[in-house]
C-alpha cells in the first residue's frame, strides 16, 4: 500500500467511527421493548493463533438509554482453542451499573483455514449469574465462514438452555451473522445482523420476537510484530416493533 493510500485508510478509520456516533443521536426515537446484551453482539470467526493472549472491551447504548458492557481476557494455548472469561454488566434506563454474570467460553477451530469449502469453528459457553437464584446458561455455536474474493461471510447459528435454580425449560435459538468488505486492513465496511426467534417448537409471532441489523466497519491498528489493537462498531436498527430503533455497539480488542 502506498504512503497516500495509508494515510487516507487512517482518515477513514478516525472519520467512520464519528459518523456512527453522530447518526446514533441525530433524531429521537421510541422506548425500546427488547432486552439486548453486550456479549452477544458480535459474530465469532473459526481462527485461533497460537499463544496468543487478548483483553477485549465491548459495549452498546440503545436509543431507550439502555447500556450493556462486557470485558474479558483470553489465552490460546493451542492453535486450535482459546479460552475466554466475560465479567458482563448492564444498566436500564435510569438505574445503575450492576454486575449481571460471569461468562466461560471455549472456541475451537476445526479444521485449517482453507481446508474445506468454508472454514468451520465452535464456541461452548456456561453463563454463570451473580444473582442468587438465577439460572445458568449454557450455549452451544456453531461457526461457519466463506471467502467470496474481497467478501467475507461469516455466520453464528446458536442454541442456548438453562439449568439450576428457576430455570426455563427448552432451547433458545439466535442467530449472528455479517457481510464484510475486505477493503484494506485499517477499514473494512461491513453489515451485521442478529436475531433471537424464541424457544425451538414454541416461536411467538414475528412481532415480538428480537431481529436487528445495521452498518459496520472494522480495522486493525499493528504496532509490533506479535501486537494489535481490532476495533469495530455497529449501528443496529430494531426490524420490528418488539426490538430497540437504534443501537450502538462499540467494541475494542488488544492482542499481545
Amino acid at each position: 500500500m502506498s504512503g497516500v493510500s495509508r494515510r487516507r485508510a487512517r482518515r477513514l478509520a478516525v472519520f467512520f467511527p464519528a459518523l456512527f456516533c453522530a447518526a446514533a443521536w441525530a433524531r429521537p426515537c421510541r422506548a425500546a421493548e427488547a432486552s439486548l446484551n453486550a456479549e452477544e453482539l458480535k459474530v465469532y470467526s473459526p481462527g485461533v493463533t497460537y499463544g496468543e493472549r487478548e483483553a477485549e472491551y465491548r459495549g452498546f447504548t440503545t436509543s431507550a438509554g439502555q447500556q450493556g458492557f462486557a470485558f474479558s481476557a483470553s489465552y490460546s494455548p493451542t492453535s486450535w482453542w482459546e479460552s475466554e472469561a466475560y465479567e458482563v454488566l448492564h444498566r436500564d434506563p435510569s438505574g445503575p451499573l450492576v454486575g449481571d454474570r460471569v461468562q466461560i467460553e471455549e472456541r475451537f477451530q476445526l479444521a485449517p483455514a482453507g481446508e474445506y469449502w468454508a472454514d468451520p469453528g465452535v464456541i461452548v459457553e456456561a453463563e454463570i449469574p451473580e444473582r442468587a437464584g438465577d439460572p445458568v446458561e449454557e450455549e452451544l455455536t456453531p461457526i461457519v465462514e466463506k471467502q467470496f474474493g474481497r467478501l467475507l461471510v461469516t455466520f453464528n447459528p446458536s442454541l442456548e438452555w438453562q439449568s439450576g435454580s428457576n430455570y426455563a425449560p427448552g432451547t433458545d435459538f439466535r442467530y449472528a451473522a455479517k457481510v464484510e468488505y475486505l477493503l484494506n486492513s485499517y477499514f473494512a465496511p461491513a453489515g451485521e445482523f442478529y436475531g433471537e426467534p424464541g424457544v425451538i417448537g414454541n416461536f411467538p409471532d414475528s412481532s415480538r420476537q428480537t431481529h436487528l441489523a445495521g452498518p459496520a466497519f472494522y480495522g486493525t491498528w499493528r504496532p509490533g510484530s506479535r501486537r494489535a489493537v481490532n476495533y469495530s462498531a455497529a449501528l443496529l436498527f430494531g426490524l420490528n416493533g418488539a426490538t430497540p430503533v437504534r443501537a450502538l455497539v462499540t467494541r475494542l480488542e488488544f492482542e499481545f
